[in-house]
């Protein structure tokens, strides 16, 4: 009796593995297949009609049994395949994550990417990093650099009585220690020179009727700026003419009569001072008809205007950058201003 149970167990789990083996093959034959899959679809293997038809499974993903599960070597983390050996946000298991700037995760466990170590903070190259130059939490004071694990004097500085200086920059210490510029001068690239200027020309309505015109002042002389202090202009109905006043570089006053456009000169000539008034835009108003410049609008910073002319009319907006100065005028005229630019410096 005894042998005739065993034979049967025997028997019982031969036909479990048999089943299980074709169960791939039989699976078709038990499913009822829906009309829009092929009709010898595996509900059991089929990525693409995982357990039901158009049930697809997602990237590292496999079809198994009717359920789409990770391929081999992934785990689920946060309903996802991740492998627990790579991934930074699960490393070595779910949820463990490698959250030190330039940590990374290997073989299961988080740890600093090549030459780089591992500090409280975070991974650090201790050759070049200025923060932790050789050593975690050595720093380097500002002028050095990191080279090698040794904090070094920056190029274009210099320890001047104890004292890190910007030799290429330091007005005070202009490409050596103790080394002064003048007033006047900045320290540029180690030598004391005088500062770069810029220039820009802007101008509103552009005309190609009448004779062309310009005029400038120089932009420095040695070192030192005009500047412009003063407008002076006649007008009637329509802008007949504007001329220039400066200051030279000495701070006296001065009137450079080569700077007068325009044309008749009629109406009234009335000045207008710009020395304490740093003026902060231009506003220039054409005619009616586009032939001539009707009125000028200066505004200054402190929101002090002044109008020149007819200034109802259309207009275009001069809007000066920080800094920025008048040194000159250019346009076109013929009796009457038909444009007029402005010549910027700062």
């Amino acid at each position: 009796m005894k042998s005739l149970i065993s034979f049967l167990k025997v028997l019982s789990i031969i036909l479990i593995i048999s089943e299980f083996a074709f169960v791939e093959s039989k699976f078709t034959l038990k499913f009822k297949q829906p009309k829009s899959c092929p009709q010898n679809t595996n509900f059991f293997f089929d990525s693409s009609n995982c357990g039901t038809c158009g049930t697809k499974c997602g990237d590292s993903t496999r079809c198994f049994l009717g359920s789409c599960v990770c391929t081999e070597g992934l785990k689920i983390c946060e309903n996802k395949c991740v492998d627990n050996l790579t991934n930074p946000e699960h490393c070595g298991k779910c949820g463990t994550k490698c959250n030190l700037p330039d940590e990374i995760c290997s073989l299961g466990t988080c740890s600093c990417k090549n030459d780089f170590t591992r500090c409280s903070n975070g991974c650090f190259d201790l050759k070049f990093d200025e923060q932790n130059c050789g050593a975690c939490g050595k720093v380097c004071e500002s002028g050095y650099d990191c080279i090698n694990g040794e904090c070094v004097i920056q190029t274009g500085a210099k320890l001047c009585d104890n004292i890190i200086k910007f030799i290429n920059k330091d007005s005070e210490n202009c490409g050596d220690c103790g080394v002064k510029c003048t007033a006047e001068q900045a320290c540029v690239n180690g030598k004391c020179d005088c500062p770069p200027i810029q220039i820009r020309r802007t101008i509103s309505f552009p005309s190609e009727q009448g004779t062309q015109f310009e005029d400038s002042i120089p932009a420095d002389t040695g070192c030192k700026k005009w500047s412009i202090n003063k407008i002076t202009y006649r007008s009637g109905s329509w802008m007949d003419n504007i001329r220039l006043s400066l200051t030279d570089p000495n701070g006296n006053d001065y009137e450079k009569t080569g700077i007068v456009r325009g044309g008749k000169g009629g109406g009234e000539q009335t000045p207008i001072d710009f020395k304490n008034n740093p003026i902060d835009k231009i506003i220039i108003y054409k005619t009616d008809n586009n032939e001539n410049v009707s009125g000028i609008k200066f505004v200054a910073k402190n929101n002090r205007t002044w109008e020149i002319g007819n200034v109802d009319n259309h207009f275009t907006t001069i809007q000066l950058e920080e800094g920025e100065k008048i040194i000159g005028t250019f346009g076109r005229a013929d009796g009457f201003l038909k444009s007029i630019g402005f010549i910027l410096y700062k």
